[in-house]
């Protein structure tokens, strides 16, 4: 079973946002109805609508007792109407359904019409809202005629606000239209403000559905602002999820989540429980989008917890296809089935959307898991389902896992006419993600056929088009995520561009998705490449820029793209270009995970085996190449996906032992190389951090040795040891490199969340990516000496989002970082190196490579694991001015040999049982 892919993404993801824009608890007020002038009842509204809801309850239970007991039908009809309201607004469905069938017998034996109508609406609400349409349908409608014969505009306008709520769920929009266009002139005089925000959310909603998007947007706001100024919040969080929904569909989800996240905290504190789903919903999708799965499964299985304790039924059946939809994405297909089949053994209470999309999660299990017929019966099925009603979304991802399935079974011309239709049909619905995504399939459908030229032409138009969502997203985090997406066009596009005999085009086409968005943070808040690039009619860096003022004589690029199909490597020279075709990224991947893995334990194979298995990847990826390594002394490596976790100095290159270096890109190499504030020949100065705290599990001795040692050795160097006592993090500015020594911690799905951990978390003492984000640093050279600090989320095209990453965006032309846990010993012992070698007026990348020959000459650190994962990432031609505060001692030298007699004899008497993060000394984690 394979996960979907992520060419399939950008037209799945509406799938799960589009909560009922109008959602399902349409008729609710805040205010139970006040049904007669009784004081009492009086009090009670005053209370429930001036939020003292608990007081109002409390009365309410008080008072109805008596009023049976007094057999006063008057006031006891009246009371349990209001109960069943309560009840509504609470959450307490099957409680309010009672509640309100025995008010309304109490009321119709009395005749009392007023009473009638209210607890009819109520009831209608209550019915519909554990998913019995049908039934709810012909209360509004007894609702509204009984309202036309008593010539009650007020519950006639909640008559066709139920109406056109149920019609709206069935996919008739233009007949839900009507009738919410009649509620609003019914409420009109009336007074009542809370009808008119309803009926007024619901025309916004229909028209967001047919596609009248200003319209809709406009309608929003409007009632938004309403809302607001009459301090009615439950109908303005409404219109907030709505308008967010809105933003989604086009392509704005930055946005969007802002608006979701105002909807959920103004539903929270109305304590309306079931309001508050939809923008959970939504929230969700945002979170799996941004690569948050862990918090998106959580905010869904809150929602799934609140309906089955509530009897939400019909939201649960909704909960759960969107879990759905996510195992799906996970590639865990039966659990994902399990799911839909849940949801769909309570089919009553399920709308036409929700139905529909069921059907195509199980249609994209079946392909997924190779069965592509049962696949095509499954999406038949959702289309029969949805017919003529509207729900544009839905239909577009139908059309899409439609024709990717018509590829499947070989049908390629249908396919490829279904992608095209698709992609039209996104443009005259505003629907950007859905164009994208069929250019991209329906290019490589032509592939398929043999359409090369036709095949060159929609890749062409889904990069115009990649470039154009990408300008739309205020949010650098945002774009990472859309800049990712374009893996597929890229790769395939510069293939194609090569084969049409331009290399030096297919390199060009390249550089503008490798890396974007981090170049776009270097470039300052807010902005983007296209802007930048606009202003200065310039274009993004090309293979004529590399050469002639990038690449040295002895300085050879290579310049990786994996690809779902088919990978690429650009070897750039000063005056050669060589493309190599490398296997697809899923072998790659799997590959270097697994040398990855073998690296980072010495417990797992020796030197020599280790050393074997390199030399099988080294061949998969840089074999053919001899020629342009000739003479050259320095290797820039810009890689791509899982080629981020591979130490290239490690995979040693017959003939030469040249220096490794890695950029993020050719495009950010050349910016960083643009920064001449470090040619100063004056000594540089020195800030080394380390702290006193350490994990319980996990000391870490050598991180204060190394700060230890840089004070007492070198000049203009400012310690700070962090304790309790001094917990402050000293500010980072006005240095010209930065030493951090701690744990580091790396969060894969949220990674600008990840930090450098100097003190415990409540004592604030970390040091966060996103906060080095918003620094504009002096540092020439930034000194990540935690484990895995190199390491962090990786997006196709983007790189790595991290530690390392935030600290080049804030103007750091260097990183030092480690690709895995390095024991604290060995770490401590490298750094003495590292610095030793820069104050024989090394640069940072020759230093680098002297530290690193040092460590595996050493028999104590000759396991890869010691010394190949640190690597320098930047410009490594920087040459810092480091100096001795005096000459190289014997002490110094016996540090670094009892540094490696500790872990050599801490290898040697440790019980194998004992746990690998207490190997010799602590690993720094």
């Amino acid at each position: 079973m394979t996960p979907r892919g992520k060419g399939a993404r950008a037209a799945d993801c509406p799938a799960s946002v589009f909560v009922p824009p109008v959602t399902l608890l349409l008729l609710l007020c805040l205010c139970a109805p006040a049904l007669c002038t009784e004081p009492l009842i009086a009090r009670i509204d005053s209370l429930w609508t001036n939020d003292q809801r608990d007081a109002a309850v409390s009365m309410l239970e008080v008072e109805l007792p008596r009023a049976r007991v007094a057999n006063d039908s008057v006031m006891v009809s009246n009371l349990l109407v209001i109960k069943g309201s309560f009840n509504v607004f609470l959450g307490n469905l099957p409680i309010a359904e009672a509640v309100l069938l025995e008010g309304l017998a109490m009321a119709r034996a009395r005749q009392d019409s007023t009473l009638v109508m209210s607890g009819l609406r109520w009831l209608g609400l209550t019915i519909g809202n554990q998913g019995r349409q049908d039934e709810a349908m012909v209360i509004f409608a007894e609702v509204l005629e009984l309202g036309g014969s008593l010539g009650d505009r007020r519950h006639q306008g909640w008559a066709n606000v139920g109406l056109g709520w149920a019609n709206w769920r069935n996919g008739k929009a233009e007949t839900a239209l009507a009738q919410y266009e009649r509620a609003t002139e019914l409420f009109v005089g009336t007074g009542d403000v809370q009808g008119e925000l309803w009926a007024n959310n619901g025309v916004a909603a229909v028209n967001s559905d047919l596609g009248r998007y200003d319209q809709a947007a406009e309608g929003y706001r409007a009632t938004i602002d309403v809302a607001r100024f009459h301090d009615r919040a439950v109908p303005e969080a409404i219109a907030l999820n709505n308008l967010g929904t809105l933003e989604y569909s086009l392509g704005r989800p930055d946005v969007a989540v802002e608006y979701f996240r105002q909807a959920r905290v103004l539903h929270a504190q109305s304590q309306h429980k079931r309001q508050e789903l939809p923008p959970r919903f939504n929230i969700a999708l945002c979170q799996n989008d941004l690569g948050q799965h862990t918090a998106a499964r959580q905010t869904l299985d809150e929602a799934l917890a609140l309906c089955d304790t509530y009897g939400y039924r019909d939201m649960r059946s909704r909960t759960l296809v969107k879990i759905a939809n996510m195992e799906v994405e996970h590639g865990r297909l039966n659990q994902a089935a399990a799911l839909i089949h849940d949801a769909m053994s309570d089919p009553e209470t399920m709308m036409v959307k929700d139905v529909v999309e069921a059907e195509i999660e199980l249609g994209e299990a079946w392909r997924l898991q190779g069965d592509f017929s049962m696949a095509a019966r499954r999406l038949a099925q959702a289309d029969s389902i949805l017919g003529n009603k509207t729900f544009p979304w839905v239909r577009l991802r139908l059309m899409g896992n439609q024709a990717r399935v018509f590829r499947d079974l070989g049908e390629y011309q249908r396919a490829l006419e279904q992608f095209l239709q698709l992609a039209e049909q996104a443009i005259d619905l505003g629907m950007p993600q859905y164009r994208l995504s069929a250019l991209s399939d329906a290019a490589q459908t032509c592939m398929l056929l043999g359409r090369t030229d036709q095949a060159r032409s929609l890749y062409e138009e889904a990069a115009t088009a990649w470039e154009t969502d990408r300008q739309q997203l205020l949010s650098p985090q945002w774009r990472e995520r859309r800049g990712a997406s374009g893996r597929d066009i890229f790769t395939d596009l510069a293939l194609l561009i090569h084969e049409d005999g331009d290399p030096a085009g297919a390199f060009d086409q390249l550089q503008t998705y490798k890396s974007r968005t981090l170049l776009e943070r270097m470039l300052g808040p807010g902005e983007t490449l296209s802007r930048s690039l606009s202003r200065s009619h310039g274009t993004c860096t090309q293979l004529g820029d590399v050469q002639t003022n990038l690449l040295s004589a002895d300085e050879l690029l290579l310049d990786f793209t994996l690809g779902p199909r088919v990978s690429l490597l650009f070897a750039v020279t000063r005056d050669t270009l060589v493309l190599r075709r490398l296997p697809a990224s899923g072998l790659i991947t799997g590959r270097v995970r697994a040398y990855h893995d073998l690296l980072k334990d010495p417990d797992a194979g020796s030197p020599t085996a280790v050393a074997a298995v390199g030399a099988g990847l080294r061949d998969l990826l840089l074999s053919d190449l001899p020629t342009v390594f000739a003479g050259k002394e320095h290797i820039l490596v810009a890689p791509d996906g899982a080629l981020n976790l591979l130490p290239f100095a490690d995979m040693e290159i017959p003939g030469h032992a040249p220096e490794w270096l890695r950029v993020p890109s050719a495009s950010i190499l050349m910016k960083l190389r643009q920064d001449d504030r470090k040619n100063s020949e004056s000594i540089w100065r020195i800030l080394a951090v380390a702290s006193e705290w350490s994990l319980e599990a996990s000391p870490l001795p050598g991180t204060l040795l190394e700060v230890e040692h840089l004070a007492r050795n070198y000049k203009r160097v400012e310690s700070r040891v962090l304790s309790g006592e001094e917990s402050e993090l000293p500010s980072l500015a006005g240095y010209d490199i930065l030493h951090l020594a701690a744990h580091a911690s790396n969060d894969d799905q949220s990674p600008w969340q990840s930090a450098i951990r100097f003190l415990p978390d409540e004592q604030g003492g970390y040091l966060r990516a996103t906060d080095v984000l918003e620094l504009q640093l002096d540092a020439g050279l930034a000194v990540l000496s935690s484990c895995s600090s190199g390491t962090g989320k990786i997006l196709n095209g983007e790189g790595v989002l991290g530690l390392s990453t935030a600290f080049l965006s804030a103007g750091v032309p260097a990183v030092l970082a480690s690709l895995w846990a390095v024991d604290d010993g060995a770490t401590a012992q490298f750094m003495e190196l590292y610095y030793g070698f820069l104050a024989t007026e090394q640069t940072c990348a020759e230093a680098l490579t002297s530290a690193q020959q040092k460590m595996r000459v050493q028999t104590a650190t000759r396991h890869p694991y010691y010394w190949a994962g640190f690597v320098l990432i930047g410009d490594g031609t920087l040459q810092p001015h480091v100096v001795r505060s005096r000459e190289w001692t014997v002490p110094a030298s016996v540090g670094i040999l009892a540094f490696g007699f500790l872990i050599s004899t801490a290898r040697l008497w440790r019980p194998r049982a004992r746990p690998k993060a207490g190997r010799g000394t602590a690993t720094r984690n």
